[in-house]
């Protein structure tokens, strides 16, 4: 007898091939997510940890500013405390990433009225302060509690509003441009433009105004700022532009005017 030790044969003498199973099909892109963390919203929320860092900044008030270099993960850290205030119905959350032209243009208007950091720091502590209160008031507005019409500075609130119609229809940070072009004409000496600010802006009064009412209201503005390095210089007039702005918010907070800023 011969054995045939030639592979298997069809009946046109073709050899058999094993069949395969088909290999698993992957999903297209990148398996590891998107190369930016806050563009990939589905694998943050499998990812993010809760660290310390988080945890201070949604349960308690003791921090305002994040700082690290690009890729640390600032913006995740904005995007879940943001999630976070968000969850509370006694906050009003604000959340904002400055444009970098408005950075930018905001920046040269300064320059042009005010020669060095301490002036340009004085200037954009009550643009920032100003530009916040309003948007308070702004977002009470949109808001329309049921009690607002019963504050006891209500009218006051009213009246301001009126008066700078203008000025809340703008819904970003390109309003202190818009309050420095306002009130802090070029011709003015720099040292008195701060002042000129409060007052043609009514800035303390508005504070008080506002502060009330949120109380009265049992309510609680959080303000976050993301991206606050673009349109950033190693300059005295940017670094002075957000030095203004850490002052005007640790000024809300040691007056206890219910504007938390982050």
């Amino acid at each position: 007898t011969q054995v045939d030790h030639r592979p298997d044969r069809g009946v046109l003498g073709e050899a058999r091939r094993p069949k395969m199973s088909a290999a698993p099909r992957l999903p297209a892109g990148n398996i590891l997510g998107a190369g930016r963390a806050e563009a990939d919203s589905a694998m943050l929320d499998r990812a993010f940890i809760e660290t310390a860092d988080y945890r201070a900044l949604t349960q308690t008030q003791d921090f305002n500013f994040v700082v690290g270099r690009r890729g640390t993960g600032k913006t995740v850290l904005f995007q879940k405390a943001r999630i976070f205030h968000n969850s509370n119905p006694a906050n009003i959350v604000i959340s904002d990433t400055p444009q970098e032209h408005h950075t930018i243009e905001l920046q040269r208007l300064l320059s042009e009225r005010a020669g060095d950091y301490r002036q340009v720091r004085a200037i954009s502590r009550l643009l920032w302060k100003t530009h916040l209160l309003i948007e308070t008031m702004r977002r009470l507005q949109i808001q329309g509690h049921y009690k607002l019409s019963k504050a006891s500075d209500y009218g006051y609130l009213m009246s301001y509003a009126r008066e700078h119609k203008d000025l809340l229809r703008i819904e970003d940070t390109s309003r202190c441009r818009a309050i420095l072009e306002r009130a802090g004409h070029i011709s003015i000496t720099p040292d008195l433009i701060p002042g000129r600010i409060a007052s043609v802006m009514d800035t303390e009064k508005l504070q008080k105004a506002l502060h009330t009412t949120l109380e009265y209201l049992a309510l609680q503005l959080v303000v976050l700022y993301d991206g606050l390095d673009e349109g950033w210089i190693p300059s005295e007039v940017a670094t002075a532009v957000l030095g203004g702005l850490a002052i005007a918010a640790a000024d809300l907070k040691d007056s206890h005017s219910g504007i938390h800023g982050i």
